[in-house]
Parts: C-alpha cells; sequence; structure tokens
C-alpha cells in the first residue's frame, strides 16, 4: 500500500493534500493545473466565490477556456460580481448549472489529462484529500459525460459591468 502510493506520488499520478495546510494544496493545485492544454473543464457540485478565486490565482494568464459546471453556488451575488470581473480581465469562462442529485465526484479535465478530486475546489487543503490522474480511456469516456451535462445545463448569465465598478452585476441561469 505506502509503497505503492509512493510510487503513484513520484509518478505525479496522485497528489495527497494533507489537512490543514491550504497553501501547500495550492501549490500542489498549480502543479497540476500548469499541466492543462485546451479547454480546462471542472465539474464540482459546490462552488462559490472562493472557487473563482482558485480559478483566477491559476488561470489568469492562461489562455485556456475555462468551463465550470456545477449543481450549486453558494454566496450567490458575490460570485455573481467575481465571475463577471474575470470576464473584463478577459478570462474566458463561462459557468453552467445542472439539476441536483446529478454530480457527485469532482473532477478536472482538460485536452489531454483527467484528475479525481476527493474536494472541492474550494475546500482543498482544509481537510485530507487525494487528487488522482486517471487513464486516457477513461479521460475519454468523462469527457463524453461532461459534454453531455454541459449541453443540457443553464447557462450562468450574468449581466456586463465596465472595469471601473466593483458591484451591482446581475445575473442568474437561463434554460437550454
Amino acid at each position: 500500500g505506502q509503497e505503492e502510493l509512493s510510487k503513484q506520488m513520484r509518478k505525479g499520478r496522485v497528489t495527497l493534500l494533507e489537512p490543514g495546510k491550504p497553501f501547500s494544496a495550492g501549490v500542489e493545485l498549480g502543479n497540476i493545473f500548469s499541466q492543462m492544454t485546451g479547454v480546462a473543464r471542472f465539474s464540482d457540485p459546490y462552488v462559490d466565490e472562493k472557487t473563482l478565486d482558485v480559478v483566477h490565482k491559476h488561470f489568469s494568464d492562461a489562455k485556456l477556456s475555462i468551463r465550470i459546471l456545477t449543481s450549486q453556488i453558494a454566496n450567490e451575488e458575490r460570485f455573481k460580481r467575481d465571475l463577471e470581473k474575470m470576464r473584463v480581465e478577459g478570462i474566458n469562462i463561462e459557468v453552467r448549472k445542472i439539476d441536483k442529485g446529478i454530480l457527485h465526484d469532482r473532477y478536472f479535465i482538460d485536452d489531454e489529462h483527467f484528475w479525481l478530486s476527493g474536494n472541492s475546489l474550494n475546500n482543498l487543503g482544509k481537510k485530507e484529500s487525494f487528487i488522482v490522474m486517471l487513464s486516457d480511456g477513461i479521460r475519454q469516456s468523462m469527457l463524453q459525460t461532461f459534454n453531455s451535462r454541459w449541453q443540457s445545463a443553464n447557462k450562468y448569465i450574468v449581466a456586463r459591468i465596465s472595469p471601473k465598478e466593483n458591484s451591482g452585476a446581475s445575473g442568474g441561469f437561463l434554460p437550454k
């Protein structure tokens, strides 16, 4: 067990995020995200403005398209405001919401990799968690699943704000 875990960690296929180490978790997440290419897709049933903080920290300079699929948004007014600010800064990000009860696991998928995460982006480093890179066959299957769910999810629409505005964005979800 321990030997195999250590071997997979050395290969970069398994990342252990220790409890109470949010800074270390952020560094590890940065290592994973720096490998992402094309479209960065996130499936996470529970998001909030801290999710956007993580995405902004790691993708503000990247030229990736970012898609977040979720079931539930906490602190929705702040989430709307922060999402629009990211868009004003030129970050290509889209959020869609799918019915509750469909999403459970959290994962990140790009054009080459698939990672399964034990915790939501907004909670990494609070509790022990693993991020595990899975095979390309699983990636291809889950990419089809993600794309199907993405197509059936409601688009999150946020009113445009100017770069000087700090608040007041409004929005919500539109049917498919």
